[in-house]
């Protein structure tokens, strides 16, 4: 499956968007986001490995209170 440029299709609906690349962009990027102050939404694209975990998620027919957490983030466990 290949997805779209979110950021484009975004900003073809009047959206201001920021597209993020890579880990080293992100921080920049989410300053841009969090700085953005304009009447306008932002939406914040960011492309992650194909193979990547991305957190929480949800399995079909499942409801929210079922979703998985990050393992850092499960109840009990603590950081290092």
């Amino acid at each position: 499956m290949t997805n779209p440029n979110f950021a484009l299709l975004a900003q073809a609906m009047g959206v201001h968007a920021i597209r993020c690349s890579s880990v080293a962009e992100l921080p920049a990027k989410m300053k841009e986001v969090l700085e953005y102050d304009n009447g306008r939404p932002v939406v914040l694209e960011c492309l992650v490995k194909k193979d990547e975990h991305v957190f929480p998620m949800f399995s079909a027919g499942k409801a929210l209170h079922e979703q998985l957490l990050h393992p850092m983030l499960r109840e009990g466990v603590t950081s290092k």
